[in-house]
């Protein structure tokens, strides 16, 4: 009975770990003038806050597409 309740502690440690970095990262690249931007169903997506938000409530879709829309700043 512990083993799913600690392996849900670590999956939730882990997407808000996923969340912060994203969170820290994207305020990085904000300052230095490069901010990390998709457009995803018309909406532009360019706030480190609403990265990491959404990082934090969808990561399986989310953290991929920070990660690649990072990747296309070079």
């Amino acid at each position: 009975m512990r083993t799913p309740v600690l392996a849900a502690a670590v999956l939730v440690a882990l997407v808000a770990v996923c969340a912060v970095w994203v969170l820290r990262d994207a305020e990085v690249r904000q300052r230095a003038g490069r901010p990390v931007s998709v457009v995803l169903l018309g909406m532009t997506i360019d706030q480190p806050a609403t990265w990491a938000v959404l990082c934090l409530l969808g990561s399986v879709l989310f953290v991929p597409m920070y990660l690649v829309a990072r990747r296309q700043d070079g």
